[in-house]
């Protein structure tokens, strides 16, 4: 019986050893360089933790285009510009990798727009469906509703100056942008305070189901049942269903598609309609209407946060930098706080623009693009990427590499002065991605994350004691999330 088992090992063990070696796919993937890998666990051990591979100071990878084997599984790690771009924009190179995909069907479902299949241009036809949602047509009805829900956050931040000392910001961003995407997405009537202790703890239900439901991409041992059981992530992720069932009922959803069906049947379609109301015109069942709208929901919630917080330590670190930023809010926003901005004052905002954008480069708000390749790609000098091979875009790898960010571990907005940008490759910076599947709500979210930044410069000066900024934890949720001991202190500013 041993003699068996034994025999079959070191048969598996040859097969391995053969299909990386000598089978065409494996031919091609070990032209790039890459560790050692040992026959049947492949590279697996120079990932580590998961969570290190995302970091670019863990990383065991260089710059440019390289390889590793997760038993079987090929995958390319690519920062190479020119690569990123052919990847982002082929339509062959639409779908997310499997390794994200296959456990995020289960937790996210398959039909979401975030990680959706292009099969039958699927994905692509609801990118065309639900776009004008947060087209430019909207941004002023957004920037309304920006101002509606910004007293909220200010009183918060005004009692956290008043005590004094320093606090940790993480969520505070999040509720605000929750009360926000509730009526500039979802279309919700009633304006809603999560910073409101029963809509508070709301709030932590959706964001705790959301961190459970992303797990097993980010950590493959979730995918394993009993781990995901033992950990809680299951009883995590029905909060989350439980978060929508309060807001969005079966009924209720029933009820809008049919009212919505019925405004297009009669010609009766408002010129610009939300996103939710997009939903309620094409989509035809409910659980599939809740998933699109928890997935918008999460990663409007998330990444608004996630910037935020980042960009409010690097700013409480680098004195100069907040100073310029202030000093910008005040020209633009005028001698009264309370001054309503427009969209022209929104795009005035240039440096702390530059601000934001330097702060998602040191610290990415999504770690990785993962994508699989649909069709051979041919990078030249004998190199090529075979069909249905794992790309792995790491950012925080390609945002610190000094070729296009000379000392890339400094904080420089400057940076992305317009002559700067121009003289980089236009794909050296992915914070949203690019191509056709770039983030839905880019412009949306830089439009809530200047207007934001602005208004809390004009009021407060950011302050922190922490003394280096190479400590910060980091962990990846999927968006980054600064953790431990992060706090910032704010003290009110005196105008004269």
């Amino acid at each position: 019986m041993w003699h068996l088992i034994a025999l079959f090992f070191i048969a598996v063990i040859i097969w391995h050893v053969v299909y990386c070696n000598f089978s065409s796919k494996g031919w091609n993937i070990n032209k790039f360089p890459g560790p050692t890998y040992i026959p049947l666990v492949g590279s697996m051990l120079v990932f580590g933790d998961m969570q290190n591979f995302f970091d670019h100071k863990k990383m065991r990878f260089p710059q440019g285009t390289s390889r590793i084997w997760l038993g079987f599984t090929p995958i390319i790690i690519t920062t190479d510009c020119d690569v990123i771009q052919e990847i982002l924009t082929s339509p062959a190179c639409f779908d997310l990798a499997d390794e994200v995909f296959t456990p995020l069907q289960h937790t996210v479902t398959e039909e979401s727009i975030i990680i959706s299949s292009n099969k039958d241009d699927k994905w692509k036809n609801q990118r065309k469906i639900l776009s004008p949602g947060l087209s430019a047509s909207m941004h002023p009805e957004f920037l309304t509703a920006f101002h509606t829900h910004l007293p909220n956050l200010m009183e918060v931040l005004e009692e956290k100056c008043k005590i004094g000392g320093e606090f940790n910001p993480d969520n505070l961003f999040g509720k605000f942008a929750m009360g926000v995407a509730f009526e500039t997405i979802l279309d919700c009537s009633v304006p809603l305070n999560f910073f409101q202790h029963d809509l508070a703890l709301q709030y932590e239900m959706f964001v705790n189901g959301t961190y459970a439901a992303f797990q097993p991409a980010l950590q493959p041992k979730f995918q394993i049942p009993l781990m995901w059981k033992f950990f809680g992530y299951g009883s995590e992720v029905q909060k989350l269903f439980d978060f929508m069932e309060i807001y969005f009922p079966k009924m209720f959803l029933k009820e809008k598609m049919s009212e919505w069906k019925g405004y297009e049947k009669n010609g009766a379609l408002p010129k610009r309609m939300k996103y939710a109301n997009l939903l309620y015109k094409k989509w035809t069942e409910e659980k599939l209407v809740t998933c699109q709208l928890s997935t918008i929901l999460a990663a409007t919630v998330d990444s608004t946060d996630s910037v935020l917080c980042v960009a409010l330590i690097h700013l409480a670190k680098f004195k100069e930098v907040q100073t310029n930023a202030y000093l910008e809010a005040r020209r633009v926003i005028g001698q009264d706080y309370d001054n309503a901005l427009s969209i022209a004052d929104i795009d005035k905002l240039k440096y702390i623009d530059m601000v934001i954008k330097e702060s998602m480069r040191r610290i990415t708000p999504t770690p990785v693009i993962a994508r699989k390749v649909g069709k051979d790609l041919n990078l030249g000098n004998g190199l090529m990427i075979p069909k249905n091979t794992t790309v792995f875009i790491p950012l925080h790898l390609l945002h610190h590499n000094p070729e296009h960010y000379p000392d890339p571990d400094a904080f420089i907005p400057e940076r992305f002065l317009p002559e700067h940008v121009e003289q980089r490759h236009h794909y050296a910076y992915q914070p949203f991605s690019s191509g056709p599947r770039n983030c839905i709500g880019k412009k949306y979210a830089m439009m809530e994350l200047k207007f934001v930044l602005a208004k809390l410069l004009y009021k407060f000066e950011v302050t922190s004691t922490m003394k280096n900024m190479d400590d910060l934890n980091l962990e990846y949720t999927p968006f980054t999330k600064i953790r431990g001991d992060f706090r910032v202190g704010l003290r009110e500013r005196r105008h004269t």
